[in-house]
C-alpha cells in the first residue's frame, strides 16, 4: 500500500472516531444545558446525532477492537442506520417547518398598537 493511501485511511479513521466522540458530547452537553426531550426542536436536534451515532458505531467497532466490518449483519445495521440518519433529518425539517407556521401564526395573532396610549 502506498504512503499516501495509508495517510488518508489513518484521516477517513481519525475522522470517523472524532464525529463519533463529537456526537456523544454533544448529546451529553445538550442534555446538560436544557431539556431537550421537553420540546420539539431539542428532540429534532437529538435524533439526528443519536441517527448519526447508530450510522458510525460499526466503524467505531471495527477500529477499536478489530472486528470484521464486512459481515452481512453490518452492512444491512449500516443501510439501517444511515436511512435512520435520512428519516432524522427529514424529521428535523418537519418539525422546524412546523414550529416556524406555529411562531408567525401566535405573531400575527396578537394585537399591536404602535402609538403609545396616552394616560387621561
Amino acid at each position: 500500500m502506498s504512503s499516501s493511501l495509508v495517510v488518508a485511511v489513518d484521516v477517513a479513521d481519525s475522522a470517523i472516531i472524532t464525529a463519533f466522540l463529537c456526537s456523544i458530547i454533544f448529546i451529553l452537553g445538550y442534555t446538560w444545558l436544557a431539556p431537550w426531550w421537553h420540546y420539539p426542536v431539542g428532540r429534532a436536534l437529538i435524533s439526528l446525532d443519536a441517527a448519526l451515532l447508530t450510522t458510525l458505531l460499526p466503524s467505531v467497532i471495527r477500529l477499536v477492537f478489530r472486528v470484521n466490518g464486512h459481515t452481512v449483519f453490518f452492512t444491512w445495521y449500516t443501510a439501517a442506520s444511515i436511512f435512520l440518519v435520512a428519516a432524522a433529518t427529514l424529521w428535523r425539517l418537519k418539525t422546524i417547518n412546523h414550529v416556524q407556521h406555529t411562531s408567525r401564526r401566535s405573531a400575527r395573532s396578537v394585537p399591536t398598537d404602535p402609538t403609545p396610549q396616552e394616560d387621561e
